[in-house]
């Protein structure tokens, strides 16, 4: 019992020596206003919000096309007999472009004609004769019916004749042809394409989200593959849309240039709204919250939290809707450590940028 009652009084002089110790050697700095909790500050980035021009726009791939283009097939089965054109040169309207054997036909024509040249004259002695009432009226009409029917026989078979012809619908350039004088065709061959590039189109794929506003007439921008921009005008908006890609065709006639050809891929810029003053932030300065979206402002040294309204963003920004005024400096880096109140010192480092 004696030893437990020694051990202890060890160990309370053991104590008692070593605050001595620490109070006489290391004495415990007096509290300043510089060190003091409530003085700590959260080194941060920030910038000033100042409007900006924005307009909702975004780019698309498009296609050049020309104003009319047709590929050129025969309208029957036959063999070639002539190729009247020259590839990838101009041609004419109405200008013959292939001619197919018609010599059957041909034949068939001079036969006809011989049958209602000698029908007419029939006809014609058959009415001297009912007038004379040598004839019946209905041996008079059967003479009759037959030249008629002499007639339409030759119609149809002009009808026949120029579909051994396949001449051009339009002006305009012809491309490479895919026959040669003696090959035999039907409907489904392909002769050549043929392109009326006077003027050019340019068709593009546009979000539904930006039906709304478009209209007939309404301007494009086109970047061409040579970097040029130019102009368009819509003149056809697809009624409805695509259910799974949600988008809508668009078609517009691109102001004359030589710097672009059908079939060349350009990029469409198309604007939602017109330009005007708008407040953009960097997407790191937005803080989702339950409600919504928030940013701290500085005010008089400390953070101020402010919730805000966003409109469109990219990678880099996000427009404010409201929330934000002119010349408020938000918190852009730093935010980990920032909590409403606290007080914040902005870091010499370069101003953030939207």
């Amino acid at each position: 019992m004696k030893k437990i009652h020694k051990g202890w009084y060890i160990f309370l002089i053991a104590v008692l020596l070593l605050a001595f110790l620490k109070w006489k050697f290391f004495p415990t700095p007096k509290q300043t206003e510089e060190n003091k909790p409530s003085a700590a500050f959260v080194k941060v980035s920030a910038m000033v919000v100042q409007p900006t021009e924005f307009s909702d726009e975004i780019s698309v791939s498009g296609t050049v096309m020309p104003s009319e283009m047709v590929v050129l097939q025969p309208e029957m089965s036959g063999k070639i007999t002539g190729i009247f054109f020259q590839e990838g040169s101009g041609v004419s309207a109405g200008q013959l472009l292939i001619k197919l054997n018609d010599a059957e036909w041909q034949a068939q024509r001079k036969k006809l004609k011989a049958q209602l040249t000698q029908a007419n004259t029939d006809a014609e002695r058959n009415r001297k004769l009912f007038e004379a009432k040598a004839i019946s009226r209905e041996v008079l009409e059967a003479s009759q019916v037959n030249v008629e029917a002499l007639q339409a026989d030759l119609e149809l078979n002009a009808a026949q004749i120029a579909k051994t012809e396949i001449k051009a619908p339009f002006a305009g350039k012809i491309g490479n042809r895919g026959v040669s004088v003696g090959a035999t065709v039907n409907t489904a061959t392909q002769i050549a394409t043929l392109y009326q590039n006077q003027s050019l189109k340019v068709k593009c794929y546009l979000p539904s989200a930006f039906r709304q506003g478009l209209k007939e007439g309404s301007e494009l921008s086109v970047k061409l593959s040579s970097g040029s921009v130019v102009n368009a005008r819509i003149y056809s908006i697809e009624p409805s849309s695509d259910a799974v890609a949600g988008t809508f065709e668009t078609r517009a006639t691109l102001k004359s240039t030589t710097e672009a050809e059908p079939g060349d891929m350009v990029t469409v810029l198309v604007r939602k709204t017109a330009p005007a003053p708008a407040m953009r932030i960097p997407a790191g300065a937005l803080l989702p919250v339950l409600k919504g979206n928030r940013v701290f402002v500085i005010k008089e040294g400390k953070a101020e939290p402010r919730d805000v309204t966003t409109g469109t963003r990219n990678d880099s920004s996000i427009l404010i809707l409201s929330g934000l005024q002119a010349g408020d400096s938000i918190i852009t880096g730093g935010l980990m450590f920032v909590k409403p109140g606290i007080a914040v010192k902005v870091s010499p480092n370069k101003p953030s940028k939207p």
